[in-house]
């Protein structure tokens, strides 16, 4: 599959190392998550890599030390990226855009998440000890 669509963008478009690639490692993405659901659903599996005393828990453990230090990194990147001020494209944004999507995601978007927790912990849905 992944080399059928490198081979139609060479006759199209003429250079299939790039797109052979990036099928390459998309393809290794989708095949990760399936071995994750597979592990995750699999107990003998889950027992090998996730209780404490597995053979593979360093795997497990080394995700939870990276896990600390996920956010920071996320926030470093973005600083990087937004050093350099916005883009060619950010001129056609405009200021009430703009203005709305600060305001839809700042304002809005939380108070609706937690409205929706509340009323499915209000149900016995979901259970509010775990989150809070």
């Amino acid at each position: 599959m992944v080399f059928e669509v490198a081979v139609v963008f060479h006759i199209h478009f003429g250079e299939p190392s790039n797109v052979f690639l990036s099928c390459f490692f998309l393809a290794i993405i989708y095949m990760l998550q399936i071995l994750a659901m597979i592990i995750g659903t699999v107990l003998v599996l889950k027992k090998l890599i996730f209780t404490s005393c597995a053979p593979l828990y360093f795997f497990t453990d080394s995700c939870i030390i990276l896990d600390k230090a996920l956010i920071p990194c996320i926030l470093l990147a973005l600083g990087g990226n937004l050093v350099d001020g916005p883009g060619p494209g950010s001129a056609r944004i405009g200021v009430r855009t703009l203005v709305a999507i600060i305001i839809g995601r700042l304002i809005l978007v939380p108070p609706a998440g937690l409205a929706i927790a509340f009323t499915l912990a209000g149900w016995i849905i979901l259970y509010l000890k775990i989150l809070f």
